[in-house]
């Protein structure tokens, strides 16, 4: 009886079996995703849609400082459906799609210039290795999506500077990057510092190979189409109304705070990615070939002035890092392939795909780490957050309203008793250093306008914990909420004030 040769069909059990894992943690990823209790913008960003819903208006009707598009498009959800929870999955599965696709589109320009393994150490590198900086791609917030455009923008001009002449320009892929730089800015003034520094590298790609009139004549265009879908967005608010919110105010969030605990926190958990970005950058200035490639080089210059531009926002969160970590992704691609391409010289060196080694250890350990806080009882799950939130509703009635310091702790259908309730330990300050007729709540304000729900976090971020007053009045006039919603009061008065929870 002759010998059945197995190598081939272990190798693909192997492969498959593979190939399952992997699919088994991504799923796994995803389902926490989905699952875990909501963020802080996330419920700012679907109360918002949802007060925009009831026809209100951002910036007049209720405290914002983002511009409206995200909201405008969330809308729809309640616009079919009505007051539906529901609005968190879609979404959140809105912004994993959008995920899969920025990968896709990275993946696709990264290619432009490295092998498949270059281009997959590129795009997946950092976001494997962070949580932090992974949830920042995935939490519903507009960040996502202009990273998106970002990188489609990139993936257009990539062999537009490249281009010996711009005599026959293809003039529909030129229009296509100013107008995704647009939108892009409209979503979120974060967009800016990466906008401009496209816009102007690719400009100084084209400099010497199309006539300067040309250039000129075009790019005034270009910036129109960059800047008009703002304009259309900030007229109907008023354009000084709206630069004051979006963009002044925004700009000026106190206090003020520096980017390094993020970069440190990206840069020890993302060693090894963060080590080939710098061998990226010095294969860059050692070979000439790469240096002779003008998308190379707006590449190199795009994430050295978005890695700089982290200083200019005053108070920088884990999103503020997505419009400068994806560029040095890039060049962690390049420092991948100078490593390989240097290691195939060793001949003790084996000749495995490491770069599928590095991303499934990376997708491991995200996966692990998630997993641990699945268990860590301290992190809710989405399911308890909204029981929470449909109580509080039920509690306040038809018309009642809450007063918490951040969104989070309040429900999303359900109005705000203050205008500036966000985040008073920001917004106060900031307030009180751009308006010099600003005033912070006071006890006599809480105390005439009586919300029918409260949350202690609104009196530790007024200060009003620390007057004797205060306990008097609320003991005298709310009732504190049953298990599990201990830090909630309810008015006396409340409609369900004195039937007990079922």
């Amino acid at each position: 009886m002759e010998n059945i040769p197995t190598t081939g069909f272990v190798a693909k059990i192997g492969r498959w079996a593979l190939i399952l894992a992997v699919m088994g943690m991504i799923c796994w990823n995803v389902y926490w995703i989905l699952n875990n209790e909501p963020e802080h913008d996330e419920v700012e960003h679907w109360h918002a849609a949802w007060l925009m819903h009831q026809g209100k208006t951002p910036f007049y009707d209720f405290f914002e400082h983002h511009s409206p598009v995200l909201w405008m498009i969330l809308r729809q959800y309640y616009d079919f459906f009505g007051d539906d929870y529901g609005i968190i999955i879609v979404s959140r599965l809105a912004m994993i799609a959008l995920l899969f696709l920025t990968f896709f589109i990275t993946y696709r320009t990264a290619r432009y210039w490295l092998s498949p393994q270059g281009a997959m150490i590129a795009t997946l590198g950092y976001p494997l290795l962070n949580v932090g900086y992974f949830m920042a791609h995935v939490y519903v917030r507009g960040d996502p999506l202009i990273l998106l455009l970002l990188m489609s923008a990139i993936h257009i001009a990539a062999p537009l500077a490249d281009k010996r002449t711009w005599e026959r320009v293809d003039f529909e892929k030129l229009f296509l990057f100013f107008l995704l730089l647009g939108l892009a800015l409209a979503i979120s003034p974060r967009a800016g510092i990466p906008n401009l520094s496209l816009f102007l590298l690719l400009g100084w790609a084209a400099l010497r190979v199309m006539p300067f009139l040309r250039l000129v004549g075009f790019f005034s265009i270009g910036g129109l189409i960059v800047l008009l879908p703002t304009i259309v967005i900030a007229l109907p608010y008023g354009v000084e109304v709206y630069a004051f919110w979006v963009y002044k105010f925004s700009a000026s969030i106190l206090p003020v705070s520096s980017p390094l605990y993020g970069i440190i926190n990206i840069s020890k958990s993302a060693f090894p990615i963060v080590i080939l970005t710098l061998i990226g950058y010095y294969a860059i200035l050692r070979r000439s070939e790469l240096r002779s490639q003008k998308s190379v080089i707006m590449i190199s210059i795009l994430a050295v002035i978005n890695f700089g531009g982290l200083w200019a926002c005053r108070h920088p969160f884990m999103q503020h890092f997505l419009m400068s970590v994806p560029f040095l992704g890039l060049m962690a691609g390049w420092g991948y392939e100078a490593v390989i391409n240097q290691s195939l010289n060793w001949r003790w060196m084996p000749r495995w795909n490491y770069a599928k080694i590095l991303i499934i250890l990376a997708l491991i350990l995200l996966s692990t780490k998630f997993f641990i806080f699945w268990r860590n009882q301290g992190e809710a799950t989405r399911t308890a957050w909204v029981q929470r939130s449909q109580w509080l509703v039920q509690s306040a009635g038809e018309d009642g309203n809450i007063a918490a310091a951040t969104a989070f702790n309040g429900p999303i259908f359900m109005e705000d008793a203050f205008y500036y309730w966000f985040a008073a330990r920001y917004a106060s300050p900031t307030l009180q250093a751009l308006r010099k007729d600003y005033k912070p709540y006071t006890f006599e304000q809480l105390r005439a306008r009586r919300p029918t729900i409260l949350h202690d976090s609104f009196a530790s971020n007024w200060y009003l914990d620390t007057n004797p007053n205060y306990q008097i009045w609320l003991r005298n006039n709310y009732n504190p909420a049953p298990p599990p919603y201990q830090g909630y009061w309810t008015s006396k008065s409340s409609p369900r004030a004195d039937k007990p929870d079922n």
